[in-house]
């Protein structure tokens, strides 16, 4: 034959040899259906290696030439490597010609080394289809000797034909005649099909033939080529219910290419290895794959293994055939149930029978059947194994390794070979992007340490002595030392060390230096230890014992820490509590914690509801330090209350050795760093939360003074910066979230320049925040992790890598542990328990939950966090907790609150909700996804289930999409298959229209950075990309910055009217009504009102019993406390009856029940199902009533409003009108009477052009303009109940409310006080520090809730002769009053004229800081040129005077009272 070298290939032509193949020259074959799914996956990565496979033959004994010959022959005899693919319209074809399209070459001579290398490199070299599909290159080796490499495109060869092609090699070598190896046969029939079968594809046939037989399979695996529709069912049916991970190791790293490692399973577990199989009838590669399966369930820690295996797919006559026919199938075993390894071998020998049988439909075909079912998710597995069951014959020295060359697509294939020895070598090749070359030798230790174990010992007589499947190791005894070993630095820690004896050192050694900072006050630290020691013999002459819990309430002063530290010394446990917690927290710990005293203090407002000792009398008495008890190192230190799942919080009980432990100097890098070199530290940390005690004990303990923040310095940039920089305290603790917020003051950044070293804690810790820490502070920024159970922190790193979470500190260790509590390789994903001296004692009498969170472990006591995490060699990685909480565009979002939703509606059976990602491999966005099945007996309108999720959801809370299915996927234990969900086909259509001008694209461009939303299009909606109230302020504000608005500024209202960038920009052009839309009111029919309000205002008023009570929205501030009112005068009413709806995991009398703890001094349990009951209902359904109301009504009072001024949707019309509508109909049934509350507001606005300069209790339209949707919604509630009143005689009663406001008893506000507009208002002019005068001098309506209650009650116990009332004071508050009692708190603010501050308005929305400060302002919207219509309430006001009834005067002690309250929440 001759050869010309052609573009640097050679290429055959011209005349066969006599004993080559005999093919036709240039015919044209269809590929067989292995070869087009190769051919797919080239198309989907063109120009890539992943499709080839190489083989490197060393051949120590042979020069050369003679290699190169033997080559060339089996080349030249083959017919496949005559082929190359070409496209022919539109299809791809194999082309093959006379002879093989190129040689093999001689490369240049090297060390065996350096030959490794090359071959390394070669492999990553892609094959051009079209010019040729292999390469093949002797090596000389300068030792002697030669490798020959061969790198094959897949398309032409499998696993099967490689060994076959080394074979035939070394056959020709050793002076044997080759027999041809034909793949492609003129006639178009494949040696050992049977000519003329039906419905055979036509494949490797010559174009235009298609009578020919299709894929041919190997001897005894049975017949793939049935029906695809029985091969779909079996892979459905096969995969359902399987719960199983497609990747052991899901993280990646940047890294690219692959590695392979090789290893020789050893002699003596290969000898039993083979016994045990002849026994058990089970071939040694089932053996192998047994180990790989049980391996791939427990490092994931699932039921179920899942790995692709190729199949033989060859009859007997094509086993000597050189091209490829391998079929792809996935197996899935049943790992869990299996009770040996032997009875799991005979699973998976099973399961790959069946596969095996199955394979004829094709590997794409099984993955869409799956798809089809969503049974599964793509990839189905990432973990391969193939048995090259060919063994190798020669005469001389040889050894020959396979590999998958190019780019994996999968994270690892396991390979088993037959070596040159006869013995068996494995072999794991894996993507360095999720495999290291250590991890991977791990692997293999794991598949040698299952064999060993699962392959039972042999004793005298055969007698066999299998392990339980539970016993089998899945880890090699390297890593399992390595995954168990993770821990810090080891040292003793004295005995005798407590909180007590650490100060005490500290204070002998430190004396006079500052110790505490707090206010005006400092301490020395011989001051706080006699301070301490005096509060310590106060306890104890109260008789406080060692063991006792002493409970504390006292704001942030200077009497704070010596009060930690005093009841340490008197051997009692601190139990912090905090001033601004909700009423019935504070006490329900008190009870739980058997807390012995409170320790508290008269200027703390809530004080005066318990029974407590006075700080300042302990503080004065003598100090005798004998009378101090000895204390020991496992006592009972303090107990923090952290949130339960029940609903109510949980003690966590701590120790001193913890302690002792964490303020060592030398426990972890934070504390190495801050004792040699900081001075002190400012402590903003609330002292309810554990980390508060690392701010004041590790200073304190190592001899570095604490600032003591005050309540606005935990949550004010500019108060923190005057703290770091009053003494100089130059270390800092902070979540990362408030760095960030804080770096946009500039006192705070300033003030930066003094600090060294922050621990960020709480929260993932940015990259980019410790960048700019450090380059732009020069500050050493620290990334710490642990839960309150484990004493502050488990790990504690320098934050050079972002990501990691470091660590552990000293005497502590983590484990990552399996739901079985066995320890998940090195890399995977395990719950991260916490061990050492850390750990707590338990929680506070719950001792199932303590069980269950506290364990042992192979003698170790350990903490189970309920947090994931895994190993690698950057430290350990958080990957957040294992529930269903998910986070959706910045909004955390509770799936189960959403499914709860869904649930309701008439006709849902089942429902699921997950996060999908939808779009193309480059763009991908998040989509909330919910999935259902309907009632056999019922239909489900998608868009009725949309419009009912709407009404109770948030609106980035309903599912983009929405999706009926026949049958809810589950898990074999029952419970619904979420991951068969995440592969479900789902349509999502987005109408995109994307911006054009530059206004346009500023506009979608502020939208999508505030939402975190991406690509954003002019008429994508603002809420349902998510947004809330508190980002529609930085939209608006962003926005008049941005787009200069200086005479066109925007209300907070516009985005809620104008949603979309689309409509705000055309309100921005004069395109569409600013200033708030009017609402028409002018045009309804006022018929008969006037006349009938006229009637129904009398001078006197009588009392009446109001019968049973139908009370709704009573779980609400105002609801609340009208059933507290009723309940307190059981004599004006009958039976109670309290409408309300389930939410979440609460059920609707739960709720009732936690808003009466919360807000009721009484507690009136004992009469309910007496004087009253709950029932689960909803007044915006039509029927109300869940279930039959079960007693006759005779008195409705409404107080179901959504208050929010501003919303997007119909949730206002809903609730407050349509609702009222479902009312008025059940009243008429019952011939009850109804009662509204509503609000003056409904009095409106005018521009001078309204009937009445005053709107009192006969009025209603008096030519007023409305222009807020929610006093619109009142007002047409208000319309709906007089028509009814007019029309059909109804009985009703109209409670105009005035500005609801704290308890005139104690000035305790709403639990949701950010909801309240005037509150928002007011704190915004707070944190601003200043008032226009406008505001300064006018007065606001001001209404205690439960005098509102009160009037409400007793008012609608009158006579039916009356119907309307204006329930609010007859004076109002003014703002000067209010203004300067939050003065005499702390709180002054400067008074400015209105265009000071106007000026002052517009410099602060510059900043992130001073924009979060006007949110409250932003939605006070006001209207131009109008003015509100003054409100009277002489009638109302003669009523209850009349009935010696009224209302209580605002004194500045109730001020002091409500402010506290306010301050103690956090608003200011």
């Amino acid at each position: 034959m001759k050869r010309h070298k052609e573009d640097g290939i050679q290429t055959a032509v011209g005349e066969e040899n006599g004993d080559s193949m005999m093919t036709v020259e240039k015919q044209k074959f269809r590929r067989n259906l292995s070869q087009t799914q190769i051919l797919r996956a080239e198309q989907a990565h063109p120009g890539s290696a992943r499709n080839t496979i190489s083989l490197k033959l060393h051949l120590p004994d042979h020069t050369p030439q003679e290699v190169i010959a033997a080559v060339d022959t089996v080349l030249d005899r083959a017919d496949i490597f005559a082929a190359v693919l070409v496209k022919e319209d539109g299809e791809w074809m194999f082309s093959v010609g006379a002879g093989k399209v190129s040689g093999c070459e001689t490369g240049k001579e090297r060390d065996a080394d350096l030959a490794e290398k090359y071959m390394g490199n070669m492999d990553r070299c892609p094959l051009d289809m079209e010019r040729c599909l292999y390469r093949a290159k002797v090596i000389p080796l300068s030792g002697g000797g030669v490798f020959l490499y061969v790198c094959f495109h897949h398309i032409i060869i499998d696993g099967y034909g490689m060994s076959l092609f080394v074979q035939n090699v070394m056959d020709v070598l050793a002076g044997k005649e080759m027999v041809p190896s034909v793949f492609f046969r003129e006639d178009g029939y494949l040696p050992g099909s049977s000519a003329g079968k039906k419905g055979g594809a036509a494949e490797n046939v010559p174009a235009g033939k298609t009578d020919a037989a299709g894929e041919s399979n190997s001897a005894g695996e049975g017949d793939g080529s049935g029906g695809s529709g029985s091969a779909d069912g079996f892979w459905q049916s096969c995969f359902s219910g399987a719960e199983f991970e497609a990747a052991v190791f899901p993280q990646k790293t940047d890294k690219s290419g692959f590695g392979s490692l090789r290893a020789c399973v050893p002699g003596e577990l290969m000898r039993r290895a083979e016994r045990f199989g002849e026994r058990e009838g089970i071939s040694v590669p089932y053996l192998f794959a047994s180990a790989y399966a049980l391996y791939l369930a427990k490092a994931a820690g699932k039921k179920d293994a899942v790995f692709l295996m190729p199949r033989l797919n060859r009859t007997q006559g094509q086993r000597n055939t050189l091209g490829c026919y391998t079929l792809l199938v996935p197996v899935r075993v049943r790992v869990e149930g299996a009770d040996t390894f032997a009875q799991l071998c005979r699973r998976v020998k099973q399961a790959s029978a069946e596969a095996s049988a199955h394979k004829g439909c094709g590997f794409d075909r099984i993955l869409s059947a799956l798809r089809e079912e969503a049974v599964t998710v793509e990839p189905v597995s990432e973990s391969v194994y193939i048995f090259y069951r060919f063994s190798f014959h020669a005469d001389f020295p040889y050894s020959v390794r396979f590999s998958v060359a190019g780019d994996m697509t999968n994270h690892m294939t396991f390979n088993l070979f037959w070596n040159e020895s006869g013995g068996l070598d494995m072999q794991a090749d894996y993507q360095q992007s999720v495999y290291t070359e250590e991890k991977a030798g791990y692997f293999l230790d794991a598949i040698l340490t299952v064999l060993s174990d699962g392959i039972p010992g042999e004793s005298r007589g055969d007698a066999l002595s299998p392990k339980m499947l539970s016993d089998i190791r899945t880890m090699g005894e390297a890593e399992y030392r390595k995954v168990t070993s993770v821990k810090g630095k080891t040292f003793p820690v004295g005995k005798e060390l407590t909180i007590p004896s650490l100060f005490r050192r500290a204070a002998k050694q430190y004396g006079d230096a500052p110790a505490l900072y707090a206010g005006d006050h400092a301490f020395t630290f011989g001051e706080l230890d006699r301070a301490s020691d005096r509060i310590a013999c106060g306890l104890l002459r109260l008789g406080v014992k060692g063991g006792d819990g002493v409970a504390f309430l006292l704001k942030r002063d200077y009497r704070l820490i010596p009060t930690i530290l005093g009841i340490a010394k008197a051997g009692a446990a601190f139990i912090p509590a905090d001033p601004s917690y909700p009423m019935d927290r504070i006490a329900y710990i008190l009870e739980n914690s058997g807390a012995v005293r409170l320790v508290s203090s008269k200027d703390v407002e809530i004080a005066g509801e318990y029974e407590y000792t006075e700080i300042d009398d302990l503080l004065s008495q003598e100090a005798e330090p004998d009378l101090l008890p000895e204390i020991g190192q496992d006592d009972l230190a303090y107990m923090i209350y952290t949130s339960g799942t029940t609903g109510r919080p949980k003690g966590v009980m701590l120790s001193h050795k913890g302690i002792a432990n964490i303020v060592h100097p030398d426990n972890n890098p934070f504390n190495r760093d801050v004792t040699q070199n900081g001075h002190g530290i400012v402590a903003i940390g609330s002292i309810c939360f554990d980390i508060s005690l690392f701010e004041i004990f590790v200073p304190l303990m190592n001899g570095l003074f604490v600032e003591l923040g005050n309540e606005k310095a935990m949550t004010d940039a500019g108060e923190l910066a005057a703290h770091i920089r009053r003494h100089g305290a130059d270390i800092l603790h902070c979540t990362p979230s408030r760095i960030n917020a804080y770096l946009a003051n500039e006192a705070f950044r300033e003030a930066l320049g003094g600090v060294k070293a922050i621990l960020a804690a709480g929260e993932v810790l940015p990259g980019s925040l410790v960048k700019r820490l450090a380059d732009t502070y020069r500050i050493r920024i620290y990334n710490g992790y642990g839960p309150t159970e484990t004493t502050i922190g488990a790990t504690i790193t320098e934050a050079g890598d972002a990501v990691s979470i470091g660590m552990p500190i000293a005497n502590t260790g983590i484990l990552l542990l399996d739901r079985e509590e066995h320890p998940v390789p090195f890399g995977a994903v395990g719950e991260i328990c916490v061990y050492g001296n850390g750990v707590g004692i338990g929680y506070k009498d719950r001792p199932e939950e303590t069980e269950a969170k506290y364990r042992m472990w192979n003698g170790i006591r350990l903490y189970r966090t309920g947090d994931l995490g895994y190993f690698s060699k950057e430290g350990m990685m958080y990957c957040g907790r294992n529930d269903r909480q998910v986070k959706l565009r910045g909004l955390r979002i509770e799936l189960s609150e959403i499914e709860n939703v869904m649930g309701e509606f008439p006709g849902i059976g089942a429902c699921c909700c997950i996060i999908r990602k939808i779009g193309t491999e480059k763009e991908k966005t998040e989509r909330l996804a919910g999935f259902y099945t309907v009632l056999s007996e019922g239909a489900v309108d998608r868009e009725a289930l949309r419009a009912h999720m709407k009404a109770r959801l948030a609106s980035y809370m309903v599912p983009d999409i929405l999706k009926e299915l026949a049958a809810m996927p589950q898990t074999p234990n029952g419970k619904t298959d979420v991951k068969a969900l995440a592969d479900e086909p789902v349509e999502y259509v987005r109408v995109y229209k994307a911006p054009e001008t530059e206004r346009e694209k500023l506009g979608c461009g502020i939208f999508g950075e505030v939402l975190s939303a991406g690509c954003v299009g002019m008429d994508d909606n603002f809420f349902e990309l998510g947004g809330d109230s508190l980002s529609a302020v930085t939209v608006l504000l962003q926005i008049e910055e941005k787009l200069e608005l200086s005479d066109n500024r925007l209300e907070f209202g516009d985005l809620y009217r104008y949603p979309t960038p689309a409509l705000l920009l055309e309100r921005i052009s004069g395109g569409a009504d600013g200033g708030g839309a009017e609402f028409d009111i002018r045009h309804l029919d006022y018929e008969g009102i006037e006349e009938y309000l006229a009637a129904h205002t009398q001078k006197e008023v009588k009392r009446k019993y109001l019968g049973n009570v139908l009370l709704t929205g009573v779980t609400g501030y105002l609801g609340i406390h009208i059933l507290v009112d009723l309940l307190r005068n059981p004599d004006w009413c009958g039976k109670i009856v309290c409408l309300s709806r389930p939410k979440k995991t609460l059920t609707a009398l739960k709720r009732v029940k936690s808003s009466l703890f919360y807000y009721a001094e009484e507690d009136f349990s004992a009469s309910y199902g007496d004087k009253w009951l709950v029932v689960e209902g909803d007044i915006t359904n039509p029927d109300i009533f869940t279930q039959k109301c079960p007693v006759r009504i005779h008195t409705i009072i409404n107080s179901a409003a959504n208050v929010s001024h501003f919303s997007y949707g119909d949730d206002l019309e809903k609730i407050n009108t349509q609702g009222v509508r479902n009312l008025i109909r059940f009243a008429g049934k019952e011939r009850a009477a109804l009662c509204q509350i509503s609000t003056i507001s409904v009095a409106g606005m005018t521009a001078g052009d309204a009937r009445k300069e005053r709107f009192c209790e006969s009025d209603f339209y008096i030519g007023q303009e409305i222009h807020n949707q929610y006093i619109y919604s009142k007002y047409m509630a208000e319309y709906e109940l007089l028509r009814a009143a007019v029309k059909d005689g109804l009985e009703i009663k109209i409670m105009r409310i005035g500005n609801l406001q704290g308890r005139i008893r104690d000035g305790e506000f709403q639990m949701n006080l950010r909801s309240n507009a005037f509150t928002r208002r007011f704190s915004s002019y707070i944190k601003m520090g200043a008032v226009p005068l406008s505001v300064y001098e006018a007065s606001v309506n001001f209404s205690p809730v439960d005098e509102t209650a009160h009037n409400i009650v007793v008012l609608t116990a009158t006579g039916e002769d009356t119907a309307v009332f204006h329930v609010c004071p007859p004076v109002e508050l003014k703002f000067s009053d209010l203004f300067r009692a939050a003065a005499k708190l702390g709180y002054a603010v400067e008074v400015l004229t209105d265009g000071e501050f106007d000026k002052l308005l517009q410099e602060r929305k510059q900043t992130e800081e001073g924009r979060e400060q006007l949110q409250g302002l932003m939605t006070n919207e006001e209207t131009k040129n109008f003015h509100e219509i003054p409100v009277v309430q002489d009638l109302t006001d003669g009523y209850l005077w009349s009935l010696l009834e009224g209302w209580s005067v605002i004194t500045g002690e109730y001020l002091d009272k409500y402010l506290s309250a306010l301050s103690g929440m956090d608003l200011f």
